[in-house]
């Protein structure tokens, strides 16, 4: 019996928790960088989660979502085309704020179940003492 597979579990939610974390900050930190052209616009990041290998706990992957960007009309602007069109990257700041939350409670969560894995597994160590 693996004593210590609860508590990986528990690191791998956790781990997952962070990936999404940081990618909801990466999001709203480049929701208002502008391009030149499409290929230069920052890609809105995702984190796939999915069962790990060992059948315990999940693996997250980030992944760009490449999307077409939201187009404004500003020619005064540094990055405007020649018809004085910016490029901005097709981001929801409320639906990344949402996300953020989300994975901020399930970041907190994540630390209690570990917490308490790691307690019971002290209390049972400290019952084969006795």
């Amino acid at each position: 019996m693996d004593w210590f597979a609860p508590l990986n579990t528990s690191l791998s939610g956790l781990e997952a928790s962070r990936a999404r974390l940081n990618a909801a900050t990466n999001n709203l930190a480049n929701a208002d960088n502008s391009a030149p052209d499409n290929a230069s616009v920052y890609q809105r990041q995702m984190v796939k989660l999915q069962e790990n290998a060992e059948g315990q706990g999940v693996s997250a992957t980030t992944v760009n979502v490449v999307g077409p960007p939201r187009i404004e009309f500003n020619p005064g602007h540094p990055d405007a085309d020649e018809y004085g069109m910016v490029r901005f990257p097709e981001i929801d700041t409320v639906e990344e704020m949402t996300e953020l939350m989300a994975a901020r409670r399930a970041y907190e969560t994540g630390i209690a179940t570990y917490n308490e894995g790691r307690h019971m597994f002290n209390k049972t160590l400290e019952i084969g003492k006795e």
